[in-house]
């Protein structure tokens, strides 16, 4: 992964990714889908399984 974590171009990458395995074309799909989601847990646990 490139980029820089203090400007959160990590969580950009994961949430890219994550939309693509939804089949949405953009990151604001996905984050306009899960607006009301309490936590991101399903996004930390997809990028976990995907760098382990």
């Amino acid at each position: 992964m490139n980029g820089s974590p203090i400007r959160q171009e990590y969580l950009e990458t994961a949430i890219e990714w994550i939309a693509a395995r939804d089949g949405l074309g953009a990151i604001e799909e996905y984050m306009a889908l899960h607006q009301q989601e309490e936590n991101a847990n399903q996004i930390w646990l997809y990028f976990r399984r995907d760098i382990e």
